[in-house]
């Protein structure tokens, strides 16, 4: 399936979110989409966001995920010299709250630095569900604050890509 394209951060962050449910719901993580199927469910998941079915706060669910998971880093399992890492790092204009932290090892944090969380997971394995939920509700919640749900590529400055949407804390006026 190719990849979508949508004009305005709403409709990325929405998609995302639809994906998350989906895998949340029907599919194992770390599993790729395969089927027509999996994205017939997907569309329909991400139509209902969009016409305010369902919400993206009713299943905003991380902060839960990381009170209840063991002590282990989010990103490799691993139990020893853990840290706070931030999701969107703080060199990037990431928030310093509970929020934008997961517990990381030493190895994954250092490796990571303060590469986007999209370049650096691709490069070793799928992103981990509560990772990229907080990373959505971090965008979620700074496109809103902005009021910049609804902005086009060419308001925002860049092109609109899950990828791409952390930028907004980058050319934020803090």
């Amino acid at each position: 399936m190719p990849r979508k394209r949508f004009n305005t951060p709403r409709k990325v962050i929405y998609y995302e979110y639809a994906k998350l449910i989906y895998r949340s719901r029907y599919d194992k993580w770390g599993v790729k989409f395969k089927s027509g199927k999996d994205y017939i469910r997907i569309e329909y998941i991400f139509k209902q966001l969009l016409d305010n079915k369902i919400k993206p706060s009713n299943i905003l669910r991380e902060n839960k995920l990381l009170v209840g998971s063991e002590n282990s880093c989010v990103y490799c399992g691993a139990s020893e010299n853990l840290q706070w890492e931030h999701i969107i790092p703080k060199a990037k204009g990431g928030p310093d709250i509970i929020d934008n932290m997961v517990l990381a090892c030493r190895k994954c944090n250092l490796s990571k630095g303060a590469r986007d969380i999209f370049d650096w997971c691709q490069s070793h394995f799928e992103i981990p569900r509560i990772v990229l939920g907080k990373h959505l509700k971090l965008l979620l919640l700074e496109y809103e604050k902005q009021k910049k749900m609804d902005s086009t590529s060419d308001e925002l400055g860049f092109e609109l890509s899950r990828k791409n949407l952390a930028l907004i804390f980058e050319t934020n006026e803090r």
